[in-house]
């Protein structure tokens, strides 16, 4: 089933302002568990209206198609499989596309560990965009467990049987995991699941709350209290007006608690609000004053520099409007964009804010910065302001037959485009043996570079293209130690 959107993606059109061809496709999981089949996945697509090729197909109308391949893959070997082709609704004016493509489809997976391989092909242009990331499948039979929290755009009561509809509602999912300034609410889905590890009569109180990150209290009346009975499926409906959330990072949090008042269950959802950022001119951030405050100390040259020194950590939605601003040149602007930003992560203290991040570029720089090149511009220097520091680096400059490489790898949970992931590794390396320019070459994290032949890149690149690797391109040449470094 092929679902226009309108309200998200038009949203999405102005912020990435992207061309055509330049293929574009959002990606999202929830993982749900049914009593009579077990635990099932929903992956949730979002296709750019105006990141596709459209083609004339008679009387003045056009069509963009996407072919679409997931694979869900457990060792290696495709626990679940599914290839079709998505069609956009025909249309006539292709100069102003504000629609999109949105699916979801539906798979059945043991608990596991697995990989979700997903190929994009635009079928107009042949553009292709490809989407890895690791999902855990692990519900713990023996108690009371919450699933994912399924974010909702537009929502109704329906009798219809089909993988939009749960609990008596139709939801069209919210695949992204931000919201701009003029969407103003947020509602969502999960459900608390009880195989038998409680009393049927029992009640138990469900509490839902939104908190910006780095707090410990919820936001001011977006916490509220459900009762509920226990039961085998028990959904979780609601929806939050949130026109009061300034800019930043949010968790939505679910706490499902007994009769004793103690935490059985909870899950959370990562979110990103935009409050300011709509389009340039600006007129809500036009409106914010600059004089007097520490925005005024930059001339232009200084406000373009922080302004992209601020890129790396700046949500998805701020990026593009940023680089905006810089390209207009207004400095006024500029200056309230920047000021903007970090009353949005700090709106006591701003200053302590940004200094922090000053100190932390300057040593970015130094550290990774090259002759041509600002450390923040570079892919350690993002990563490192992205990520934080890694909890191991292994560097090797001068290894036999090998291009100087670095693995970095975080044990800990780190955030990647809204998804939580703990053991994440990076792997840059250099082109050469003089500068200090590194590219990031592979990672496990969500959303980043993935190449599966990272090793015969490092080798072969090396030799001229006649490394000394098997062909497998899986096992070190004599002296080389990067596969077993990276498996450290």
């Amino acid at each position: 089933m092929n679902t226009l959107r309108l309200t998200v993606t038009a949203i999405l059109l102005g912020f990435f302002a992207l061309q055509a061809n330049a293929l574009e496709v959002q990606v999202r999981h929830c993982r749900f568990y049914a009593p009579e089949i077990g635990p099932y996945i929903e992956t949730d697509l979002l296709v750019l209206g105006n990141s596709i090729k459209y083609a004339p197909v008679g009387d003045g109308k056009y069509r963009g198609s996407v072919e679409v391949t997931l694979i869900y893959k457990q060792v290696g070997e495709i626990k679940a499989f599914d290839k079709y082709v998505l069609n956009s609704v025909d249309i006539t004016d292709t100069a102003n596309i504000l629609i999109g493509i949105v699916d979801k489809k539906r798979f059945l997976l043991p608990n596991g560990n697995y990989v979700l391989e997903a190929t994009f092909k635009d079928l107009n242009s042949g553009q292709e965009q490809m989407h890895a990331e690791d999902v855990v499948v692990a519900f713990d039979y023996q108690k009371l467990q919450l699933s994912d929290i399924s974010l909702v755009d537009e929502y109704r009561p329906s009798t219809e049987e089909n993988v939009y509809t749960k609990s008596g509602i139709f939801m069209s999912p919210y695949v992204v995991n931000f919201y701009h300034n003029d969407v103003n609410r947020l509602p969502f889905y999960a459900e608390v699941y009880n195989p038998g590890v409680l009393p049927t009569d029992e009640g138990l109180l469900v509490t839902y709350a939104i908190y910006k990150q780095g707090k410990t209290n919820p936001e001011d009346k977006l916490h509220f209290i459900k009762k509920i009975k226990a039961a085998a499926v028990t959904p979780v409906f609601a929806e939050f007006d949130i026109t009061s959330l300034t800019s930043g990072n949010y968790e939505l949090l679910i706490e499902v608690r007994n009769r004793s008042n103690e935490v059985v269950a909870s899950r959370t959802a990562f979110f990103q609000r935009m409050k300011f950022f709509a389009s340039l001119p600006l007129d809500s951030v036009s409106k914010l004053e600059t004089a007097g405050t520490f925005a005024e100390l930059f001339s232009k040259e200084e406000l373009e520099y922080q302004l992209q020194s601020m890129i790396p950590i700046a949500t998805a939605a701020e990026v593009p409007a940023m680089r905006n601003v810089i390209k207009s040149g207004d400095m006024e602007l500029m200056r309230r964009v920047f000021l903007n930003f970090w009353l949005a992560r700090n709106d006591v203290d701003p200053v302590s804010a940004w200094t922090l991040h000053a100190d932390l570029i300057k040593s970015v720089n130094s550290t990774f910065g090259t002759n041509s090149l600002y450390g923040f511009n570079t892919d350690r220097g993002r990563v490192y302001l992205q990520y934080g520091p890694p909890n191991q680096r292994q560097e090797a400059d001068r290894e036999p037959g090998t291009l100087p490489y670095e693995i970095w790898h975080y044990y800990d949970k780190v955030e990647a485009s809204g998804v939580r992931q703990g053991n994440v590794k990076f792997i840059f390396y250099s082109q050469d043996f003089v500068t200090n320019h590194y590219l990031l070459l592979h990672s496990t994290a969500v959303n980043e570079i993935r190449n599966e032949q990272w090793q015969q890149v490092l080798q072969t690149s090396f030799s001229g293209g006649q490394g000394p690797m098997d062909p497998s391109g899986t096992q070190d040449h004599y002296g080389g130690r990067s596969k077993e470094r990276f498996d450290e």
